[in-house]
């Protein structure tokens, strides 16, 4: 529970609520109501990435690239790093 969550690590309770929130909006924690949240059965490491990729893009939109000036700033960035 959020509750027993924050309590044990010494955070608010919108704190942990937070976290919670983030965790299953990037994929890495599933909901499923009066049930309880688990840790998903999804592909982490591709949740992360679509995570990363969608803040991405809004980040770039806006501020006023488009999707090709997006990738080539994304492509760019790779070269950089050999």
């Amino acid at each position: 529970a959020v509750r027993t969550l924050a309590e044990e690590v010494g955070v608010s309770s919108a704190t942990a609520a937070k976290v919670y929130r983030e965790l299953e909006e990037s994929g890495v924690l599933e909901g499923r109501g009066r049930s309880g949240t688990f840790v998903s059965a999804a592909d982490l490491p591709g949740a992360v990435l679509a995570r990363a990729a969608e803040e991405f893009a809004e980040r770039a939109a806006g501020s006023g690239f488009d999707a090709e000036e997006a990738v080539a700033a994304v492509r760019n960035a790779f070269r950089h790093l050999r």
